[in-house]
């Protein structure tokens, strides 16, 4: 008994977040089984704060109802009262109960009536209505309540919990599905440039309301006053309004979020307040934010053009502009690269500069967002860029500047972990491969050589495990590259033995696929990027080499910054090029998988396979496998894999599927062989 004890409080955080995340897999789409378990993780950290509350009554004045069960004296302290039916104590004994979803729902009703504060916040009748069979509520109900402060001891375990869910629900979704959720490094990275001590932080389209948390972990890191920061913000869909409520509600932030969800251009919930802090990530290239006749003179607009109604981006900069406080108001907001030179808002652009609000423009790395690949800009509004004393500080005066940072390929430095120079050690999954904590993809890296021999090891780890904003996944596959290639190789193996196999892809083979046109067309867009790069390098030079008492110093340094831009915006459009031609290519590579030649390699894959290069291998992997879903944890057959999706339906068992599962015993073919038949794994 004491060893089964043991082994429970072995498990980590991350394996009980993953057990919650999939608990309901199949019963509901990704938006239900999100609002599903971040309900429960609310219901479960709101009685753990009130029963440590009560607690405290408890030894401060004795087992004495008037005080025990007074809402002021737990509201006083930033903690929800809870009647005895809403306490997770009650719900967890209670989990396996033929009405638990009523138990569920009644608790959310009693809670939000009980503290006018929660009002539209919480689930309503969401419950009973999910689908969901009893026995399954009960898993998820078992698993939320191993999330506990005595179990797992982070500084912050609200936030971590949240921060997981919010984060795995994005990158599964589609791009439209992620808008509610803005990457805690990027946030962090706004609110480390413009630095919330003290004031009011506002945020128009404040999603789940990261901005808000990470103003508040700023303060805390800079050892401030969480106190002297208050939150106002305004969101139009109501799913996200009511999330954004509960996160900030569970992490006893006070916020103003208007009294309902609404559209910031038309029914702004803030009117006539001016903040002295923004920060937000408004949805890129908004079309249909207002009618043509619409808000034609808001004095949003006032000294400015218009925002045309198929984009909302200098709408949204405007709005923003509109709302800080004229003296010393300073904002940070990202936008599409896009926005930089759209040649509709040249004048906009134009009087912006003019107008010296711009303080700041940050081209980010790529790939920092769960649901797009695109790189974003990043705007720093300053309405006060004069000399003076900010935050302990001394400003110089930079009125007339506006500082350029182009971070795109900034990932490609320092702040990644070594890689392999190796030509013979190609990282055969890198890529494919995805965390089972963020949802990103996994890489392989040089680990250091073992203490015991000296031998050199390689795994795969986390994108996101380094880079410049501090991303804080630190997940590392802990089992060595070449464990884990012998393992999806062996799947492959144990499928293409299948006769029915044989007999299906035969049945396929046809006319291969050429992508030789498209690689030259790329090789002459690459070739163009690097001369434009050089043009653009040069350009900078000669702008620097400039004599300023010149006589014609202005025009010269016009007519190369005018040249400059040009090529500024020529890069852009040729990146978009390559990545079109690229995209492609990994369509025809991938997805049609060079008709004959993949077929083939398939039908005599263990023989080829074991011949191949590390290299071979790579391209091969690449071609047949979209991405390798994997549990958090080495599960007890050994196995890591949850799932594989192929980049084409391929004949498994009779049937012809794109997705392979491992997490249950319905593929016994590939799983006896995957556990049973390791001596025999292809090298």
């Amino acid at each position: 008994m004491a060893k089964a004890t043991k082994k429970d409080k072995e498990v980590t955080l991350e394996t009980v977040l993953w057990n919650c995340r999939v608990a309901l897999r199949g019963v509901g789409s990704t938006e239900k089984n999100r609002d599903a378990v971040i309900g429960l993780a609310f219901l479960k950290f709101a009685g753990d704060k009130f029963e440590k509350r009560r607690a405290e009554l408890l030894a401060q004045y004795g087992d004495i109802p008037v005080f025990l069960e007074k809402p002021s004296f737990y509201n006083a302290v930033n903690v929800f009262y809870l009647k005895e039916t809403a306490r997770w104590s009650y719900i967890a004994k209670n989990a396996g109960a033929n009405d638990i979803a009523v138990i569920l729902d009644q608790a959310m009703a009693d809670i939000e009536e009980a503290n006018p504060s929660l009002k539209g916040a919480l689930l309503q009748n969401f419950y009973a209505t999910l689908g969901a069979p009893k026995e399954k509520i009960k898993t998820l109900i078992d698993e939320v309540n191993k999330i506990s402060e005595s179990r797992f001891h982070e500084e912050d375990l609200i936030g971590r919990v949240y921060e997981y869910f919010l984060q795995i629900y994005a990158a599964s979704g589609t791009k439209e599905d992620g808008e509610f959720y803005t990457p805690a490094c990027v946030v962090k990275l706004i609110a480390e440039m413009i630095e919330p001590f003290s004031g009011t932080v506002y945020d128009p389209c404040c999603g789940s309301g990261g901005m808000f948390v990470q103003s508040h972990k700023f303060v805390e890191r800079h050892q401030g006053n969480r106190a002297n920061i208050s939150v106002v913000g305004q969101e139009s869909v109501p799913d996200t309004w009511r999330l954004c409520k509960m996160n900030l509600a569970i992490r006893g932030i006070s916020h103003d979020l208007g009294e309902k969800n609404a559209s910031t251009f038309t029914d702004d919930q803030h009117k006539d307040r001016k903040f002295d802090f923004i920060m937000a990530n408004p949805p890129f290239n908004l079309k249909g934010w207002r009618g043509e006749d619409e808000l034609l003179d808001d004095p949003r607009w006032n000294g400015y053009v218009v925002p045309r109604a198929s984009n909302a981006n200098y709408a949204w900069i405007l709005h923003i502009i509109s709302k800080l406080d004229v003296n010393h108001g300073i904002a940070g907001f990202l936008l599409a690269n896009g926005a930089l030179n759209d040649p509709d808002e040249y004048e906009n652009r134009k009087r912006l500069l003019m107008n010296d609000k711009i303080e700041a423009i940050i081209v980010l790395p790529r790939d920092m967002f769960y649901t797009t690949d695109i790189s974003v800009t990043l705007w720093i509004v300053n309405m006060n860029k004069t000399a003076r004393t900010v935050n302990g500080r001394q400003l110089r005066d930079r009125s007339g500047e506006v500082l350029f940072m182009d971070l795109r390929r900034w990932d490609s430095n320092a702040y990644r972990r070594e890689k392999v120079n190796d030509p013979t050690h190609a990282h055969i999954l890198s890529g494919i491969l995805k965390c089972p904590c963020c949802g990103k993809s996994l890489y392989g890296n040089i680990a250091k050589a073992h203490s015991k021999d000296k031998k050199t090891r390689y795994y795969y780890y986390c994108k996101n495990t380094v880079t410049p904003t501090g991303h804080e996944c630190t997940f590392r596959l802990n089992i060595e590259q070449t464990e884990m290639n012998r393992m999806v190789a062996s799947i492959i193996s144990a499928m293409v033995s299948d006769p029915r196999f044989a007999d299906a892809i035969k049945a396929k083979i046809g006319s291969a696929v050429d992508t030789n046109d498209l690689e030259k067309q790329l090789e002459a867009l690459q070739a163009q990027l690097r001369q434009t790069l050089g043009t653009k390098t040069r350009l900078e030079r000669q702008m620097d080499g400039l004599d300023v008492n010149d006589p014609y110093y202005d025009r010269k340094i016009s007519d190369l910054q005018r040249r400059y831009d040009e090529q500024y915006g020529r890069i852009d459009e040729i990146e978009v090029q390559i990545d079109d031609v690229q995209s492609q290519i990994r369509s025809i590579r991938q997805e049609k998988i060079s008709g004959d030649n993949i077929y083939r390699l398939l039908l005599a894959f263990d023989q080829v396979y074991e011949a191949a290069s590390e290299v071979d291998r790579k391209e091969f992997m690449r071609a047949f496998i979209e991405r390798i879903e994997l549990f958090p944890e080495k599960q007890p057959d050994g196995n890591w894999i949850r799932k594989i999706i192929f980049n084409f339906p391929v004949p498994v068992n009779g049937a012809e599927v794109k997705e392979l599962p491992l997490e249950n015993e319905t593929m016994v073919e590939t799983v006896a062989l995957l556990t049973a038949c390791a001596d025999c794994l292809v090298p």
